[in-house]
């Protein structure tokens, strides 16, 4: 755009200067058409003059229709650009909403939840059975739908009768909980809530090596009977919390592995795999 500007600057430079070329020519016609004697050669010289005078005229005709048309071009170009820009800036202004699953493997899928901003590896099958996703406000539930005896469904069917949100995934393996924090006092009060009353934040340390998420435990106390009146937890869990996005996210994964499968003919567990792919998103 810069360089077009140049060669209308450029050429508007050279239409001036040709008309005042013109008015010079001009001139020196009108002393040698009035001048009191004119020879053969001062009509010769005032012929030759007359010619250049309409070749300027031509000349700037031809400049004034290559300025109209370069001033024309310069207006599509702008709007051009100003309609890239609008749809450009609507692309980025656009944001997904909802949730949606994309297959990585044979065993694998990607589920992204836009809403709540997080994506997580889920398998495609436990226990021989299809692996159930189930979304409610800002909890979601992975769910091995088989009939084995460390299945999560019946567990799941039960906390999703509880009024008490925070009651929705006590006892619950899977059951994801998102939720907004702006600071480590709102962390603590949300986690009091999900957890026991008096547990605390104990450390936070990066999680799979990721600068933005940190593994949040609790604050490990002298004694059992301390432990278990202020922080009791029967059960493995994950807390992951990113300052930077302002979000955690936290889930239980019992006392046995609730996700298996065959791979490769061998018998996998696949809880701690689903648990390291976790990532927040904006």
């Amino acid at each position: 755009m810069k360089n077009f500007n140049l060669k209308m600057n450029f050429k508007l430079l050279m239409s001036i200067i040709v008309v005042l070329g013109l008015f010079i020519v001009l001139m020196v016609f009108l002393s040698i058409k009035f001048s009191p004697q004119k020879s053969d050669f001062d009509k010769n010289l005032q012929a030759e003059y007359e010619q250049k005078i309409e070749d300027l005229e031509t000349e700037v005709e031809l400049l004034k229709n290559e300025i109209a048309k370069n001033n024309l071009n310069q207006n599509q170009i702008e709007a051009e650009d100003e309609s890239f820009n609008s749809s450009e800036n609507q692309s980025t202004n656009t944001k997904k909403t909802g949730a949606e699953i994309k297959s990585l493997d044979e065993i694998w899928n990607l589920y992204i939840n836009y809403d709540l901003g997080f994506r997580i590896k889920v398998p495609k099958q436990s226990n021989g059975s299809k692996v159930k996703i189930i979304e409610e406000g800002k909890i979601v539930y992975l769910v091995d739908t088989s009939a084995q005896m460390w299945s999560n469904q019946d567990s799941v069917e039960e906390a999703r009768k509880k009024a008490d949100v925070y009651e929705k995934i006590n006892g619950v393996s899977f059951a994801i909980f998102v939720e907004q924090v702006k600071n480590d006092q709102e962390l603590e009060n949300f986690l009091q809530k999900v957890y026991y009353p008096g547990c605390e934040i104990g450390s936070k340390k990066p999680f799979n090596n990721n600068p933005d998420i940190f593994s949040v435990r609790f604050k490990n106390y002298k004694t059992q009977e301390e432990q278990e009146e202020k922080c009791y937890i029967n059960g493995r869990f994950m807390i992951l919390y990113s300052p930077n996005q302002g979000k955690v996210a936290t889930w239980g994964m019992g006392q046995a592995n609730t996700f298996k499968t065959k791979i490769n003919g061998q018998k996998t567990t696949l809880d701690d795999d689903i648990t390291n792919s976790f990532e927040f998103i904006d």
